[in-house]
């Protein structure tokens, strides 16, 4: 327990301290790349969208399911602990298994204890209402470039909570957009892959992010040896002195 608040307190002194001083981090880390200013920019960038969009929009979708949950249970019959289900139900929905490991057991539990109509309902609920949340809500709040799939969402979840324990929540899947993003930056600095954009969105922030990203690509390119831009120049050279020969 004394161990537990000790992390808690570390972790947000941290944490806000690293918000106060962002510009300064920023600054120092595009000092110590050795990849140059240009890719850090662009890393920082990728990692910026993903981390916002997914954690953000991750965390939002989760309570409004866990509450969601909550308020079936409650309507069902059951008014114990409301509280507790929303929180529980709420942690359970970041995990693509969702909260549905809870709620169609203790639907299918309330109709063996004679509740019939309750579990009927809290099983219904879950499968036409609370699943469709997500689909309903996940395209307003994540952005397709920045939503982590499916697979690396679970296996980060439980990565994290397996090394960091109830921070793991957050943590495991932020790692997990580290690592996302710094193979995705290095495909498109040195192999030319170009990043993944979104193509549905219209919208004035939307473009404008996306040329950035686009803007930041290029300049990181130029400035990083041995791309496949820069490795195609002496390949055309000697094309043509073979030709002319």
């Amino acid at each position: 327990m004394v161990g537990g608040i000790t992390a808690a307190i570390l972790f947000i002194y941290v944490f806000i301290s690293l918000l106060t001083n962002k510009d300064a981090v920023q600054r120092l880390i595009r000092q110590l790349n050795p990849l140059g200013e240009e890719v850090t920019d662009l890393y920082l960038a990728k990692m910026g969208a993903m981390v916002g969009g997914t954690v953000r929009g991750q965390f939002i979708i989760a309570v409004c399911q866990g509450v969601a949950g909550a308020i079936s249970i409650y309507i069902a019959g059951f008014h114990d602990g409301f509280f507790i289900f929303a929180v529980v139900l709420s942690a359970l929905s970041v995990i693509p298994l969702g909260s549905g490991i809870i709620t169609i057991p203790f639907g299918v539990g309330m109709m063996l204890f004679g509740n019939v109509f309750g579990g009927v309902f809290v099983v219904l609920f879950h499968i036409i209402v609370v699943t469709n949340i997500d689909n309903v809500l996940r395209p307003i709040l994540v952005p397709r470039e920045a939503r982590l799939d499916s697979a690396l969402m679970l296996l980060s979840v439980f990565a994290g909570i397996a090394m960091f324990g109830a921070f793991g929540i957050v943590l495991g899947p932020v790692l997990m957009i580290v690592i996302v993003t710094t193979i995705s930056v290095y495909l498109a600095v040195y192999k030319g892959v170009p990043l993944e954009q979104q193509e549905d969105d219209d919208t004035e922030r939307s473009k404008k992010k996306k040329s950035v990203l686009q803007r930041l690509t290029r300049r990181a390119r130029k400035s990083a040896p041995d791309t496949p831009e820069t490795e195609e120049a002496p390949e055309q050279d000697s094309a043509s002195k073979s030709a002319s020969a």
